[in-house]
């Protein structure tokens, strides 16, 4: 029994001294390590282990005191750029839970294994992703280590095209597969409700049972709840019932991108047209994950189950009414019923990669600034902008304007019926030289378009985070809610970002 006992105890401890390979070079003699091959990527509603461990291999004098092996203060803290949050805190071999993870946090094999601070996050949430820090104290030594999490996926409310609740629970199940997603659990439903999620529509769940969240009751909303916030159940229901249903998408193998015409598409045509372009209509659960992954685009657009649809992270009034999510198009007053397929629209397209296990891809235009390369060549008459850190170079900057073809000058004015939008090539992102964004434009039934077009549009609404080629040769794109990796040369303004009169020879959208 004892030889049992102290392998069982011993095996930890083993892998705590296995651990701190990379940390010899710190100061002082207490290391604590969080193992850098783990990656936490767990699903909205489960749970995760984020392991961590600590070892003190300061050198006692003969005869000297040893250490308490429960004196190490351990606490636990979620990291964000404006505040650090404390989890929990561990001394003597008692845990202290801070109010906020209360029932959702435990040290696992703590005060047992002293040396081990391993935590246990439960009932997971979107926004429980993050920085986490392990930080363990002794007297003066103060050392930690952090380790990044990423809640996987997203619940969602679907209905079928014809009605409300005409789903059987079999029915339930087929259209979340249909639509890259699997019918939800309670504990995802759950999470999403405690991640702010409201949806008065009863949907099946995967348990068998119909559900809602509710966060503000009211009339017809009240369920088996009252006036009181909360999931509202109908317990388990026989599988002939029809209601909605509650979906959980969370991988994408590829990327959301939309497809813009002038002359818009109907269903058929956006079918075709996605096609073109190596790829195929997205579905509803895809555009859901590119919608959490920020994508913003104020289009509405076809997907593959016949439904318009539109993300929306940034809100705006001429944008689904100023709200947040992915906004629905419905045929009738009462939200049900899809266009007509002859109605016309933008297509929403999804193009698969290689990789089958790949996470969602960031789709939103966030671009990232593209490098210059110093040139030999020498462009008159252009002094580069101040702020533009990523445009370095030896020497100065100079560049010329290529004169327009005959069939794009004048005109620089919006006029009513036209339309300013961003297009990329299926190609990849900053893919078009100047005279190769001015052939793309014209390709695809417009011409490039001018500074003050671009202006008007901004200030009718148009956000895009995405740098495009201008007809005066300049680079520009438009931003009416600033944010990290988009505040360009107007930092937290409001405005049109520019780089100004660049190279004919560099990319761009």
């Amino acid at each position: 029994m004892t030889t049992l006992l102290l392998l069982c105890v011993s095996f930890p401890i083993i892998l705590a001294t296995i651990s701190f390979e990379d940390h010899n070079d710190m100061d002082g003699a207490l290391r604590v390590s969080i193992p850098s091959e783990v990656s936490l990527r767990p699903q909205l509603g489960g749970k995760v282990v984020v392991p961590c461990y600590f070892q003190d291999n300061t050198i006692k004098d003969i005869g000297a005191p040893t250490t308490a092996p429960l004196s190490y203060r351990i606490k636990w803290t979620y990291v964000t750029k404006e505040r650090t949050t404390t989890i929990l805190v561990a001394l003597g071999g008692k845990v202290h839970v801070e109010k906020d993870y209360d029932d959702r946090v435990t040290l696992v094999n703590y005060p047992m294994v002293s040396t081990d601070a391993s935590m246990e996050l439960t009932e997971l949430r979107s926004k429980d992703s993050g920085m986490y820090r392990c930080e363990v104290m002794h007297g003066v030594e103060d050392k930690y280590d952090s380790v990044e999490i990423q809640v996987q996926g997203i619940v969602f409310h679907y209905r079928a095209i014809s009605s409300r609740y005409t789903l059987t629970f079999e029915r339930a199940k087929a259209a979340c597969i249909h639509n890259s997603a699997t019918i939800a659990t309670p504990a995802q439903l759950q999470a999403a409700y405690d991640d702010g999620y409201h949806q008065c529509d009863a949907g099946w769940l995967s348990d068998q049972t119909v559900r809602y969240p509710i966060h503000v009751p009211r009339e017809r909303c009240y369920g088996d709840k009252e006036e009181l916030p909360g999931v509202r159940s109908y317990g388990v229901r026989d599988v002939n019932e029809t209601y909605d249903t509650y979906c959980f998408a969370e991988k994408m193998p590829g990327r959301v991108f939309y497809s813009i015409s002038l002359e818009k598409f109907n269903f058929y045509q956006a079918k075709d047209q996605c096609a073109k372009l190596g790829a195929r209509l997205a579905t509803t659960g895809e555009l859901y994950i590119a919608w959490k992954g920020g994508m913003d685009v104020c289009n509405a657009g076809w997907l593959a189950d016949r439904s318009v649809r539109y993300p929306i992270n940034i809100a705006r009034p001429q944008c689904g009414g100023g709200l947040i999510g992915v906004r629905t198009v419905y045929l009738f007053p009462n939200q049900t019923g899809y266009p007509y397929p002859d109605s016309l629209y933008d297509a929403i397209c999804f193009q698969a990669s290689e990789d089958e296990g790949a996470v969602p891809e960031r789709t939103t235009p966030f671009p990232d600034i593209k490098q210059i390369t110093p040139s030999s060549e020498f462009y008159p008459g252009f002094t580069p902008s101040p702020g533009l850190k990523e445009a370095k170079s030896e020497k100065e900057e100079i560049f010329s304007r290529l004169p327009l073809p005959p069939s794009i000058t004048g005109g620089d004015g919006m006029s009513s019926t036209g339309v300013v939008f961003h297009y990329r090539p299926i190609t990849g992102r900053y893919t078009l030289t100047f005279l190769e964004a001015i052939q793309t434009c014209e390709r695809v039934g417009g011409v490039i378009a001018s500074p003050q077009q671009l202006q008007a549009a901004f200030e009718k609404g148009l956000h895009q985070c995405d740098a495009g080629w201008l007809r005066d040769q300049t680079v520009r794109y438009p931003i009416v809610s600033p944010r990290e990796n988009c505040a360009g040369n107007l930092l937290n303004v409001p405005g049109v970002r520019s780089y100004g009169l660049r190279p004919a020879n560099e990319r761009y959208d």
